[in-house]
């Protein structure tokens, strides 16, 4: 929907050039659910934080709250924001199939959807194949990161 929005925004305004000429608009129909989404459970991690005890103590011992966000709090919800920039990046994996059909974009997702319709399973599962190994890179790049950030956590 956001993508077909952008499409008719862009060709009204600007001309109809830039919808197939350019990656831009798929990088924005990809991006901009992400950001906002990613921006609330920002919001929504740092008011949380920000009723802890800690806080308030830091705020009593005379400590600016730009200060206890930036040193204290954001390094409180940088587990769980990891976790959740991981996740988007797989979803972006798993949306590029449907902005590849819709923009028109000669890639793997059209190519996974040309092989479903005519029934190429070996296409189908080496697809299937690489996109799982691009899933456990990203979940095994999310634990190395998770162990630079907090040393508590150890990779067994």
């Amino acid at each position: 929907w956001c993508g077909l929005l952008l499409m008719l925004m862009v060709s009204h305004t600007i001309g109809g050039s830039l919808i197939t000429g350019t990656l831009l608009l798929p990088i924005i129909t990809l991006a901009i659910p992400r950001i906002s989404m990613l921006i609330i459970y920002i919001k929504n991690m740092v008011e949380e934080e920000m009723k802890m005890d800690y806080v308030k103590a830091s705020i009593i011992r005379g400590k600016s709250k730009v200060s206890i966000v930036v040193g204290d709090v954001l390094r409180n919800i940088a587990l769980p924001l990891v976790t959740i920039i991981s996740g988007f990046f797989i979803k972006v994996l798993v949306g590029s199939v449907v902005i590849e059909s819709l923009f028109n974009i000669s890639g793997l997702g059209n190519l996974l959807i040309l092989a479903v319709e005519n029934r190429d399973y070996p296409i189908v599962q080496g697809l299937i194949l690489y996109s799982s190994i691009i899933v456990v890179f990203i979940n095994f790049t999310t634990d190395l990161i998770y162990t630079y950030i907090d040393p508590r956590v150890k990779i067994k």
